[in-house]
């Protein structure tokens, strides 16, 4: 109708509908999910939890008191999920944390809510958690009754004492406090792995759509967003947590600390940055050669999830349709892998005891560029970390956080403006060049050092 000259809306009244023609709206996937937006749940889901998991006090006492025996420090550790029964990045990072701090002579306590939530609630230090020690999962039991052992028995003179938190979604800021204050820790951290002390929409995108910008609480930005609404009681509820804790804020990434810093207004002692990990040791390989003949091989990691920037893969892979240019892999858990005419799918298992598994899928099947296209701003962002690792480009938008900080810094890849000229870099081709040029030097396969965990803080001094 364009090329016509012929307005589509008229020439549908004009002869469309006289045929029969039903009317029928283009969409995308972001107006797909705002026509079936849901509000978030707001209020907490009582969970019956079963006697068998539930821990008393004396057998938390007992377990307690032989764990820190021979401790020189403790750690009490709170988050979202329990993470031994979980494996996802903030999980297997604080594995790696009990891991370093058991090794410093530590006891590590970690606490998290019987049933997950983006809200963090005002609640009572009667509501239950699940606690885990030294990586043992010991069950169920209330804030009070944690509160209680530590205050007898982690006040030693000598002990080293720290608090940590990794998550307060879906906690009882009430519980949490009477943790904070029982335990009388002389440093307390809050770790930037989302943005959830801004926001309950904890990566701070409008609707699930759009990057907001982080806009004040109550503005009118907040007011046509679904986790507007309870914002305001959401950090309101983490406020009185931060008044005691009096934390020192760690981001994992500069990107990090700068959008937390601008949108936050929570107490804290100061703002530091511990990135998680760092590529060093780069040894060196001869890239595959790149001509007319093999196409480029791109690859796509993990969760299939808009907010990842799968359905801007999803254009990629539509708008190259028929284009023998291009190879395209989807590389994640074996749930999580998306398989199509155009999509291969490979299984690739990141656990514990097998972290460099991504790059070595990246490696074994030759990827060349990986697109990494967040629609937020990532705090971290560890797949970049497996792609650069591998030796391959990375393709991300501007709006990415960490992934374009890290992209640019590194000169491995491409930032761009939208999800346009990111389409346009593999209609036009020009995604070949990128490869061909690279493929004519010799190629940096890195190694990933696991370095940046509260353990880290500890080695450098910052604890006494």
């Amino acid at each position: 109708m364009a090329a016509a000259g012929v307005n589509p809306f008229w020439h549908y009244i004009a002869s469309g509908a006289k045929e029969g023609r039903p009317a029928r709206r283009e969409t995308d996937a972001r107006r797909r999910l705002l026509e079936h937006l849901d509000f978030p749940e707001t209020e907490r889901k009582r969970v019956l939890v079963p006697d068998r998991d539930r821990i008393d006090e004396d057998r938390l006492d007992q377990r307690l008191v032989s764990a820190l025996q021979s401790a020189s420090g403790i750690v009490c550790s709170i988050s979202h999920t329990c993470y031994p029964s979980v494996t996802a990045g903030t999980e297997l990072f604080i594995g790696d944390e009990q891991a370093r701090l058991n090794s410093d002579g530590f006891t590590y306590i970690h606490i998290s809510p019987v049933y997950p939530s983006n809200m963090t609630f005002d609640g009572s230090a009667a509501d239950e958690c699940w606690i885990v020690i030294d990586g043992e999962k010991i069950g169920v039991a209330s804030y009070a009754t944690i509160a209680r052992a530590l205050r007898t028995h982690a006040q030693r003179a000598s002990m080293r004492r720290i608090f940590v938190v990794h998550s307060a979604q879906g906690h009882s800021t009430r519980g949490l406090i009477a943790i904070c204050e029982a335990l009388d820790a002389a440093h307390a951290y809050y770790w930037l792995h989302n943005y959830s002390s801004v926001c309950y929409g904890d990566n701070l995108l409008r609707n699930n759509i759009l990057f907001c910008q982080a806009p004040p609480i109550g503005s009118v930005a907040c007011d046509i967003c679904i986790f507007g609404g309870d914002r305001e009681r959401h950090v309101g509820s983490l406020k009185a947590l931060f008044d005691i804790a009096n934390f020192v804020v760690v981001a994992p990434s500069e990107a990090a600390r700068d959008i937390w810093s601008r949108a936050s207004d929570l107490p804290r002692r100061s703002v530091v940055v511990v990135e998680h990990c760092r590529l060093v040791g780069a040894a060196r390989r001869p890239h595959r050669d790149v001509r007319p003949g093999p196409p480029v091989r791109v690859g796509f990691l993990g969760y299939p999830v808009m907010h990842k920037g799968w359905t801007v893969f999803e254009r990629i892979v539509s708008a190259t349709r028929g284009d023998s240019a291009y190879q395209f892999f989807h590389f994640a858990s074996a749930k999580a892998i998306v398989s199509t005419t155009r999509i291969e799918g490979v299984a690739v298992d990141v656990s514990r005891d097998r972290r460099d598994e991504m790059t070595r899928a990246l490696t074994t099947h030759a990827i060349d560029v990986v697109v990494i296209p967040a629609l937020w701003p990532e705090t971290f962002s560890y797949t970049t970390f497996e792609a650069l690792a591998a030796g391959c480009d990375v393709l991300t938008l501007a709006d990415s956080g960490n992934v374009a900080a890290k992209v640019s810094s590194s000169q491995r890849g491409r930032v761009f403006p939208d999800e346009e000229s990111l389409v346009g870099f593999f209609t036009s081709h020009q995604v070949v060049d990128l490869v061909r040029i690279r493929a004519s030097q010799p190629n940096a396969v890195s190694s990933i050092v696991h370095c940046g965990t509260t353990a880290a803080l500890v080695a450098d001094g910052s604890i006494g």
